[in-house]
């Protein structure tokens, strides 16, 4: 957005004693307008054109489901996240390839003759190439402009041993085409270091995972039960019974009223929100020794009123976002303005754009899950309130 230079100018001051390093190119390629995905944002690859896509906009959607038979079952896999990327920048990181996200909403926005929510300012968020919909990457750049984490929180965290993301295919038929799979999506807050267990992953398919009792039918009651173990029942709350592989391509699209639930940890404090309406795609490819690896994307929508809470209990140094001028002069001003999609199921019938799209890149390797592990809650530093967009 062409407010953000000068909404962000604050964050050259020093903020409770502790400087925010600016200068020549503080914001270049933040503030460069109405665009989803940021502005340097990778065109998506070939994709099917939805059947709501206008005349002239290619829809960045998953590939259908193949007509293929279901035949024999006989490849359960489990994989745990190496690295997720959330910046769209083209140089590289430490990470893997940037997002290209996805047409959540089925409309090209710009190019179609009306938007899919309704904005509270005239001015519409234009989407990526291909109708792709992703106005966190805009977001995240800002917050790691104004050094509130590092570009590659998510896989820092990840690397650290701190959290990563649990998939699990059962049912596959080993082939390119597989119509009828079950994708089983869980969370891991730490590295399960019971018994002489790792501090660090090293992505040998080795890894044991504590499974967070969150992302897990019975919640903390099952805390302590051993995943392992055949006669319990580590079943994920987020699952697509229904997913399919085609053209060695896994699309997974569990219940968007089940959405998967982030906590992340980073040195400015945690992470949380609800990527709801989550879409899964990626790449299965074979690896030595018969196992198989995951490249892809995982894409949804996050509340707004619940990323600008979440940005609120950050903290700069040691003084929370929500106590710092920064807020009310910067962050809140341009996550609401951000707002660029609807809720879940709310698309083309006239409802507000409260919601922020997002797309992260991903690969995964084998793993295993073990105990179910209770995770510590952080109080957060700006109390109960939630923060809502006027």
């Amino acid at each position: 957005m062409k407010r953000w230079r000068a909404t962000f100018a604050i964050g050259c001051a020093a903020v409770a004693g502790v400087a925010i390093a600016c200068g020549p190119g503080f914001l270049d390629g933040i503030s460069g307008g109405h665009v989803d995905g940021g502005d340097e944002a990778a065109p998506p690859p070939p994709s099917d054109a939805g059947d709501d896509a206008p005349l002239g906009c290619v829809s960045a959607v998953p590939p259908e489901r193949p007509d293929a038979a279901d035949n024999v079952e006989n490849v359960t896999m489990l994989l745990a996240f190496e690295y997720i990327r959330a910046d769209t920048q083209v140089d590289p990181d430490a990470s893997g390839p940037p997002p290209k996200g996805l047409d959540l909403d089925r409309t090209c926005t710009c190019t179609a003759p009306q938007d899919s929510c309704v904005r509270s300012k005239p001015e519409p968020i234009c989407d990526g190439p291909n109708g792709a919909d992703n106005a966190v990457a805009r977001l995240l750049q800002v917050a790691s402009a104004a050094q509130v984490f590092s570009p590659t929180f998510v896989t820092d965290a990840i690397r650290e041993g701190r959290f990563t993301i649990l998939a699990e295919l059962r049912g596959w038929n080993g082939l390119p085409d597989d119509p009828s799979v079950t994708v089983n999506i869980r969370l891991a807050g730490e590295m399960d270091r019971l018994d002489g267990g790792r501090e660090r992953p090293r992505f040998d398919g080795r890894d044991l995972w504590a499974v967070d009792p969150q992302s897990i039918f019975g919640g903390d009651d099952a805390g302590g039960l051993d995943c392992r173990n055949a006669a319990v029942q580590c079943q994920a709350l987020v699952f697509d019974t229904k997913a399919y592989v085609t053209g060695g391509q896994l699309v997974a699209r569990p219940d968007p009223s089940r959405p998967v639930r982030l906590t992340i940890p980073t040195t400015s404090g945690p992470i949380r929100f609800d990527l709801a309406d989550f879409v899964l795609t990626g790449a299965l490819s074979a690896q030595d020794g018969g196992s198989y690896r995951l490249d892809g994307e995982i894409a949804g929508r996050i509340s707004a009123e619940q990323y600008l809470t979440m940005v609120a209990n950050l903290r700069i140094g040691t003084l929370p976002i929500c106590k710092s001028p920064l807020f009310e002069g910067g962050f809140r001003p341009e996550v609401c303005d951000a707002r660029d999609i609807a809720a879940a199921g709310k698309d083309g019938i006239g409802a507000p754009c409260d919601h922020l799209s997002g797309a992260f890149s991903f690969g995964a390797s084998p793993a295993k899950a073990g105990r179910v592990v209770l995770q510590d809650a952080e109080p957060p530093p700006c109390g109960d309130e939630t923060f809502r967009c006027p």
